[in-house]
């Protein structure tokens, strides 16, 4: 039986199972969500390099099937709503076709191709979310009050 739970990272482990599964960077403002499956790590997204409007969002995806059990309204809420940011940002690498497709998925547009940023002929896309265009938040009502 699947039981997914969410939480804040707050333990050294979370927070380098995290950095490993998301190969992000971690800095002094990063902090993230960490989704269990039963006691199992089943996800996690961390968010860094925030500004007054934004964050960098780095998500990592291991059991599929807490998609379907709120992992994404996790993140969005606490990104949104806990942190006030107006929108994410996501550097994608240009030959990681299946994030690529993922996040055109769950509603994150292209804004800006950098070429040769990781090495020639592999770029970083540029993708971005909008709050008041999020459909994964908890109560999406409040998108209104962004507009």
């Amino acid at each position: 039986l699947l039981m997914f739970t969410f939480k804040q990272i707050d333990t050294p482990l979370e927070k380098m199972w995290a950095k490993n599964r998301t190969r992000a960077i971690i800095c002094e403002d990063t902090q993230g969500i960490i989704a269990y499956d039963n006691q199992k790590f089943a996800a996690c997204a961390l968010f860094d390099s925030f500004t007054v409007e934004s964050c960098n969002v780095h998500l990592a995806i291991i059991n599929p099937f807490v998609l379907r059990h709120g992992f994404l309204n996790a993140v969005c809420d606490h990104v949104f709503d806990v942190c006030k940011r107006e929108r994410i940002f996501g550097l994608v690498p240009s030959d990681n076709r299946k994030a690529l497709k993922f996040n055109k998925h769950i509603g994150m547009t292209e804004m800006h191709t950098i070429k040769d940023a990781i090495k020639k002929d592999v770029h970083y896309v540029v993708m971005q979310m909008n709050k008041k265009d999020c459909v994964w938040r908890s109560n999406p009502a409040t998108n209104k009050e962004a507009a």
